[in-house]
C-alpha cells in the first residue's frame, strides 16, 4: 500500500508474508489501545499524535510483518522543534524520537502483538 500526505510525505507498506495480515491487524488494535497511555508516560511528545500511524508502521516492521518505506521530508515539524521524552529524561525532534520510541514499545509489548 502507498500513502501520500499533504506537503510531500509518503510511504510505503507491504506484509513480509501474507500469512501476517491478521497479526498486523490484531498489533495495530493492541497499540492504538495503548496509545493514551504511551503518550502519558512518555510526556506527551507529538510522535504519539501526529506521528501515531507512522509510529504503529515502524513497531510493525520491527517484529518483522511488513516491510516499510518512507520520507518524511514534508513532514510538519519533523525535525524542527524537539520535545520531551521522558522514556529517555531528554528532548528529541520527531526524526530522532520515532526510532527510539518504536523499539522500546517493541521491547516492552512486542510478545504481546
Amino acid at each position: 500500500m502507498w500513502a501520500h500526505g499533504n506537503a510531500g510525505p509518503h510511504y510505503r507498506i507491504a506484509l513480509t508474508d501474507p500469512t501476517h495480515a491478521s497479526a498486523v491487524v490484531a498489533a495495530d488494535q493492541f497499540l492504538t489501545k495503548l496509545q493514551v497511555g504511551l503518550s502519558r508516560s512518555a510526556g506527551g511528545h507529538e510522535i504519539f499524535e501526529a506521528g501515531w500511524r507512522h509510529l504503529v508502521c515502524l513497531c510493525l516492521e520491527l517484529k518483522g510483518y511488513v516491510r516499510y518505506e518512507y520520507d518524511l521530508s514534508g513532514f510538519p515539524n519533523y525535525e524542527a522543534s524537539a520535545q520531551r521524552l521522558d522514556w529517555i529524561l531528554g528532548r528529541l525532534t520527531m526524526r530522532d524520537a520515532f526510532p527510539v520510541a518504536s523499539a522500546m514499545i517493541v521491547d516492552r509489548y512486542g510478545a504481546e502483538f
